[in-house]
């Protein structure tokens, strides 16, 4: 079966690696030996088949890789030998190496034969006997050297079809990034040979296709038929391809190689050659002295078709030397090509995860260098704002424990002053508290905005998810850090409040009122620090959500412009690859209308040329005819002219009459056609006036024109 094409490109199907394995013969008496190196590979992996049509045996497998859809094949085809059993071929692997044994055909040597005593008609039977076995040695030699040729172009043409096909591949993998790609199932036909006394038959079963959809093409290079073929099957771009190659008998005239298409199933007949047997040469002889003779120019003869021989053989041993030199040369050059194609694809590759990588790693600093500014940004402007606070408490405090202690300068200066001491440090735990409170409120409004951050980063990067984990991890990590520093402030207020709760309950005790007073102020005082700084946190808190959304749409666009940047450019370099190809088409289609349309016109010059050779020879006989019919008209003309000389007189009598008439008259003949006054008579004058004149006129130039 024909091997089916996986899809690349798209992260769905399975990614092929060609893989070249190494191969060694190895020549015994008994059998020839063909060792496979395959690393990595398994029994159960492998496949052997040997074809008949071409003697060739296919060697194919395919195992899984390292990765994601990532399989490593292999296809490669041997020619057997001609001398080995198709029937008796196996294979054995061990080691990693497939060995593959093909024994060999045994021909027996015939007894020697007790000699007689030999007369001239025994000598003469010998020596004709030795010539036909030397000839039929060297016809199956000879017939040895063309297989071997023809094994090779055939091994040519499979090569050729395998770079076809490799073209095509890499063709149709450049136009998948397009959508513009067709698909192709390739199809493997039934097909059947039938021997007939005549003619050998060849008969494929094709289901579906027509007529007009199947091409036949005999290759006389590779003495192989090749038929070809494909249709269109339901869905969009959706076409079902064959493509077979026969080797056509060696006993066929291939010039009557002829076809028929009937229900589904296409009969390739090759007539056969018809054998004409030579009459036996020793009827011919009547006398052993005839024999003799014949005998010695019939050595003369073979010792020169022995020489012949050897120089053929020796011409086709340089052939064959060249041919295995060239097989070397195009197998090298094939694997120099897989590795130059392995080696681009993994630097692509290479290159391609170097730049995601380059690209997250940035888009990772960026994120993290924005949000260290922010998170500074913020911190020093709730430091500024908890100082400038904190100022402004400190001095209306002192202010108050100035008027305070104005007041009651005498017994409750003591009083006061511890007084003011707990209200400060009152104040500074409800600050701190409102600090903390204002703390938590931002953290977690910073934790919502990250999270909604993350959410939209995942959404627009699908495809780095890993940065985006990693992203995700520090900041999860950050925000635990942040959290654990919070919990320790926490803390470390929660034991200042407990000492600051004991000093307070032994201020109570004594300033109960002074404190009651300094508590209203305070509260008052809270009350309008919490607003205002709640006021700011959500301004603060809203202005970084904003630009954490613009940040992340910008990123996102930033991403998808690449992408559509990226498929403009693959779509516009796939677009101008096919604009040079449909050019390249086009010049070589006009250059062949060009050469048609010079070849027409030639054909159209001669045609002319021969055209007006022939116009004039036939104006050459017309004017022969014209001259002996001037001859006869000559004479008539001479008659006429005198009758015309007596009809001109007439004519001159009437006109000067006319003129008479008009002298008296006094009006002209013009005047008389203008005032409608003209008479018959004067009209048919006019008439017979024109008409003479035009005869005289046409009588000079023909008598002009007339050769003399």
């Amino acid at each position: 079966m024909a091997a089916r094409q996986q899809p690349r490109g798209t992260g769905l199907g399975v990614q092929h690696e060609d893989f070249v394995p190494k191969s060694e013969w190895k020549n015994q008496p008994k059998a020839i030996l063909l060792t496979i190196d395959l690393p990595g590979f398994t029994k159960e992996q492998i496949k052997v088949t040997y074809v008949h049509t071409s003697k060739m045996l296919k060697v194919t497998g395919e195992r899984p890789l390292a990765g994601p859809r990532r399989w490593s094949r292999f296809n490669e085809v041997f020619s057997v030998p001609p001398n080995c059993l198709v029937d008796k071929i196996y294979g054995t692997f061990n080691n990693n190496s497939l060995t593959i044994t093909m024994p060999k055909k045994t021909i027996r040597k015939m007894p020697d034969l007790p000699e007689a005593p030999k007369t001239g008609d025994e000598k003469v039977e010998k020596l004709e006997e030795k010539r036909f076995l030397e000839e039929s040695i060297r016809k199956a030699k000879e017939e040895e050297a063309e297989k071997k040729k023809k094994l090779h172009e055939e091994r040519e043409a499979i090569l050729r079809k395998l770079q076809e096909e490799a073209k095509t591949k890499e063709m149709a993998e450049r136009r998948k990034g397009t959508g513009l790609e067709v698909r192709y199932l390739d199809f493997v036909p039934k097909y059947g040979w039938k021997d007939e006394r005549e003619a050998t038959l060849l008969i494929i079963d094709l289901p579906g296709f027509t007529k007009e959809q199947i091409k036949s093409t005999y290759v006389h290079t590779s003495n192989t038929l090749r038929v070809t073929g494909e249709r269109p099957l339901a869905g969009p771009r959706r076409w079902s391809r064959f493509n077979e190659v026969f080797t056509v008998p060696h006993n066929c005239l291939v010039n009557k190689i002829h076809g028929n298409f009937n229900n589904n199933s296409l009969t390739i007949t090759m007539p056969k050659k018809t054998i004409i047997e030579m009459p036996n040469l020793w009827e011919t002889y009547k006398t052993v002295a005839e024999k003799v003779e014949k005998v010695e120019k019939l050595e003369e003869k073979r010792l020169l078709e022995e020489s012949k021989r050897k120089k053929e053989e020796e011409e086709a041993e340089k052939k064959k030397k060249l041919l295995e030199e060239k097989e070397s040369i195009l197998k090298k050059l094939q694997e120099e090509a897989k590795a130059k194609e392995m080696v681009e694809s993994m630097r692509l590759q290479e290159a391609a995860i170097a730049k995601e990588r380059a690209e997250a790693k940035k888009l990772q600093e960026e994120a993290n260098i924005k949000e260290m500014a922010e998170a500074r940004k913020l911190q020093e402007a709730a430091i500024a704002k908890e100082l400038a606070e904190a100022r402004k408490l400190l001095e209306e405090a002192i202010a108050e424990e100035k008027a305070e202690r104005a007041d009651a300068r005498k017994l409750q200066e003591a009083a006061k002053a511890k007084e003011m001491a707990e209200a400060r440090k009152l104040q500074g735990a409800i600050i701190a508290k409102q600090r903390a409170e204002a703390r938590r409120l931002q953290e977690e409004a910073n934790a919502k905005e990250m999270a909604e951050a993350k959410r939209l980063q995942e959404e627009a990067k699908a495809k780095e998810m890993a940065t985006a984990k990693k992203l995700q991890e520090r900041a999860e990590a950050k925000r635990l850090q942040e959290e654990t520093r919070a919990k320790e402030m926490v803390e470390a207020r929660k034991l200042e409040q407990a000492t600051k709760t004991k000093e307070m309950a032994e201020a109570r005790r004594l300033q109960e009122e002074a404190i009651e007073k300094e508590k209203a102020e305070a509260r008052k005082l809270q009350e309008e620090a919490k607003a205002k700084e709640m006021a700011e946190a959500n301004k603060l808190q809203e202005e970084a959500i904003a630009k954490e959304k613009a940040e992340a749409r910008r990123v996102q666009e930033e991403a998808k412009a690449k992408e559509m940047v990226e498929a403009r450019r693959l779509q516009e370099e796939v677009i101008a690859k096919e604009k040079a190809e449909a050019r390249r088409l086009q010049e070589e289609a006009k250059a062949k209308e060009m050469v048609e349309a010079r070849r027409l016109q030639e054909e159209v010059v001669a045609k002319e040329k021969a055209e007006a050779r022939r116009r004039l020879q036939e104006a050459a006989i017309a004017n022969e005819k014209l001259l002996e019919e001037a001859a006869l008209e000559k004479k008539i003309q001479d008659r006429k002219s005198m009758d015309e000389f007596v009809r001109k007189e007439e004519l001159k009598e009437k006109l000067s009459y006319s003129v008479l008439e008009e002298n008296k008259t006094g009006k002209g003949i013009m005047e008389k056609i203008r005032g409608r006054e003209i008479t018959s008579e004067e009209k048919k004058l006019m008439m017979n006036v024109g008409v003479s004149a035009f005869v005289i006129f046409a009588l000079g130039a023909y008598v002009s024109y007339r050769p003399e």
